[in-house]
């Protein structure tokens, strides 16, 4: 699976071989598969924390799990609703659609509700949530990542037809030119030197091919295209969210409009930071006569820190350190209250693979230290 993300510019277009004789269309195609798989990439180095923002696909939340009062989320973009309810299974599927609805990838829609200490449903609903800045989907942006890409696979074109040209006039019996041929394709799905042929490596050194020399010009391009994803990885997200949650026994109602902001900070070693703000205004309305709605403001900001990268390169353990800071009017049921946060995210494997964030929170004016514990679970279908 690295492997596939890693040099999936470069695998796609050797792949399929963009020939002098394939027409424009053809190019068109191995151009939209680059670019799917580079947004792919990018969506599956995601960390958790971005992946809260808006999720992938589909993200199932259980919050506070130990607690009295728990609340059970389900979301899902409107790209994976579509997909999900495809008649035809190669719909959706398929790069060209993927860059197509980019709109319904940056669109969540989520059901939600809370349960009581008996765990009977208290309130349910419902929300949508949509990025107004996602500077990490390079569906459209400008073609130099793209130009420089084409530039590698251009080059290994053109020097494998050279080369190919060159052996097949020197009057190499048809086995022996299969074998090489073979030894081709081999290097296609591996991108190493030493499955070459050692004859189709002595012509490729003949014209002097940089796909042969040093460490190979698949490696240089994939080198590139790493450097290139955590450049895209440290773009700011920016979304807005509106929730409401109608209450089943009691009578007030809840209704939330939500913004986070999310950035990463760019780093001369590996350490990866982001820094993240969130805020929410809640109007709580009763459906009692001459009462009148009350609300709560809250803010928090801080920094997030990934402790760990699985062989995927993808992140499997954070910690985030933030402060927060909580405003009620007209109620006195909502103290205010300023308090320090720290939640540390750990990512199981198993099942597909969910998050367990843990949070402790400690609120210096009652002088107490509580937490919780959430499961999160980010469905990513592979295709």
């Amino acid at each position: 699976m690295k492997k596939i993300f890693l040099l999936s510019a470069l695998l796609m277009c050797i792949i399929h071989e963009v020939r002098a004789q394939n027409s424009q269309k053809q190019i068109d195609s191995l151009e939209v598969e680059n670019k799917a798989m580079e947004i792919r990439k990018v969506n599956s180095v995601k960390t958790g924390l971005a992946n809260d923002l808006l999720t992938n696909f589909y993200q199932l939340t259980i919050k506070d799990v130990f607690g009295n009062k728990k609340q059970l989320s389900y979301s899902s973009t409107i790209f994976g609703l579509l997909k999900l309810n495809a008649q035809d299974t190669s719909k959706y599927t398929n790069d060209a659609d993927y860059l197509k609805y980019r709109w319904a990838r940056n669109i969540q829609l989520s059901v939600s509700g809370k349960l009581d200490s008996n765990n009977n449903v208290a309130s349910f609903g419902g929300g949508i949530k949509f990025y107004l800045l996602n500077k990490r989907d390079i569906t459209k942006r400008d073609n130099v990542f793209q130009q420089h890409m084409r530039g590698f696979v251009d080059q290994i074109s053109r020097d494998f037809q050279d080369a190919i040209g060159k052996i097949s006039k020197s009057g190499i019996s048809q086995k022996k030119f299969d074998v090489i041929m073979a030894s081709k394709e081999k290097y296609n799905l591996t991108l190493r030197i030493m499955d070459l042929d050692s004859q189709l490596i002595d012509t490729l050194k003949s014209i002097h091919s940089k796909i042969v020399f040093g460490n190979g010009l698949a490696d240089s391009a994939k080198n590139y295209f790493n450097q290139q994803i955590k450049v895209i990885k440290n773009r700011p997200l920016w979304s807005l969210a509106g929730t409401y949650l109608h209450s089943i026994q009691n009578t007030i109602d809840t209704a939330t409009i939500q913004s986070d902001f999310l950035v990463g900070l760019r780093s001369k070693t590996n350490n990866f930071w982001e820094f993240n703000a969130s805020t929410y205004f809640q109007s709580y309305r009763s459906k009692l006569p001459q009462t009148s709605p009350s609300q709560k403001f809250h803010f928090e900001t801080g920094f997030n820190r990934i402790l760990h990268e699985n062989t995927e390169e993808e992140s499997d353990m954070e910690l985030k350190f933030f402060g927060s800071y909580d405003k009620s009017f007209n109620t006195t049921t909502i103290p205010t209250a300023v308090k320090a946060n720290l939640t540390y995210r750990y990512l199981v494997s198993r099942l597909g693979g969910f998050w367990i964030p843990v949070t402790l929170s400690y609120d210096p004016d009652k002088g107490k230290l509580f937490g919780f514990i959430d499961l999160t679970f980010n469905i990513d279908p592979k295709n």
